[in-house]
């Protein structure tokens, strides 16, 4: 995971099937045999003023939705706030399209580790124009996505949920 950090991998990277099966190892493993080195009921101090990169999935159905010149990103705002920044950056621009942001607020469950994150703003940055509305994504104003959180540390947040076929990854 830190050579796929280093060398700014993305999680649509194509990896081959024994280095895939080797990553989700390594990261059941981490998410199950070791505690959360941030409690549950402490998330709410680490989230504040971070940034998070998804740098690894190992539900290949998840890869095949994003494109693979796509990152996904978080983006907490300081302390005080409930809002953030769920964005896909796109490292090549897709017809003037640089970013799809959902400005979000978000909540933590501090029982068992969830965030949700509520999209409250749709924009975008196309053509070098910054916080463009996108009347196409407004529908998904209101919608959300929860982060089922197994382990966390200051580097590493893992997450558990269900492939389409409701198979645990």
């Amino acid at each position: 995971l830190e050579v796929m950090e280093a060398e700014s991998a993305k999680p649509s990277d194509m990896l081959d099937a024994l280095r895939r099966q080797e990553l989700t190892g390594y990261v059941r493993a981490v998410a199950t045999m070791r505690p959360s080195s941030i409690p549950f009921s402490q998330i709410d101090r680490v989230l504040p003023d971070s940034r998070w990169r998804l740098a690894f999935s190992s539900d290949i159905s998840a890869m095949g939705e994003l494109p693979s010149y796509a990152d996904v990103r978080l983006s907490f705002d300081a302390e005080g706030s409930t809002m953030m920044d769920y964005s896909l950056v796109f490292t090549q621009k897709m017809l003037g399209l640089k970013k799809l942001n959902a400005r979000s607020s978000y909540k933590i469950n501090p029982q068992n580790g969830m965030v949700r994150c509520i999209y409250e703003k749709i924009s975008t940055d196309l053509f070098g124009i910054k916080d463009i509305g996108v009347g196409a994504f407004g529908m998904l104003k209101g919608r959300y996505v929860t982060i089922k959180t197994v382990y966390m540390d200051t580097r590493m947040w893992i997450e558990r949920g269900n492939g389409p076929d409701g198979s645990e990854y």
